[in-house]
């Protein structure tokens, strides 16, 4: 027989997905800025930028790395759930918006031992942002959803970031 001749069956139709469940989760970043005078005690640096220009959070091209602890309250003596652990570039040139990517590691709770990683825009000029989930790990391994952002303490170098994540997973 020849396969132009070949008799095709319709294939079965596909399963259904799986149910999805939906989940919110609110948590607070602690940011310690570094200033030249705090540098023993800050979180976040700026590693790299444009030669000739100071290395600050509102200068454009201006990069940095950081690891702030996660918290249930934005008290920074209420109890830490994880890190999280990114970058940022100033890449607006009025020095307010950032491009940022970021993993949230849990240590504790029901996603312990899980991660959350995030992409996108924080732009300083809007009370709120928001950021796609772009992957997750463990318990959270397909997670899809996304993150809002606010900023609920400014006090320089000292910020607080609550981060709220909306997302679904496999039930």
């Amino acid at each position: 027989m020849y396969a132009s001749e070949a008799t095709i069956f319709p294939c079965p139709c596909p399963l259904p997905p799986p149910p999805r469940q939906n989940y919110t989760t609110t948590f607070y970043a602690q940011v310690i800025l570094a200033n030249g005078t705090n540098n023993a005690v800050a979180n976040t640096v700026p590693v790299a930028g444009i030669q000739g220009k100071a290395f600050t959070l509102d200068q454009f091209g201006t990069f940095y790395v950081y690891e702030a602890n996660i918290t249930t309250t934005p008290s920074p003596n209420s109890t830490v759930i994880g890190k999280e652990y990114g970058t940022f570039a100033v890449v607006g040139l009025n020095g307010s918006v950032f491009q940022a990517s970021s993993t949230y590691v849990f240590t504790s709770g029901k996603f312990a031992r899980s991660t959350l990683t995030r992409v996108g825009i924080i732009n300083l000029m809007q009370q709120v942002s928001y950021n796609p989930i772009v992957g997750g790990t463990n318990a959270l391994t397909y997670a899809t959803g996304y993150f809002k952002y606010e900023i609920v303490v400014s006090q320089p170098p000292y910020f607080v970031i609550k981060a709220t994540a909306n997302f679904e997973l496999d039930a």
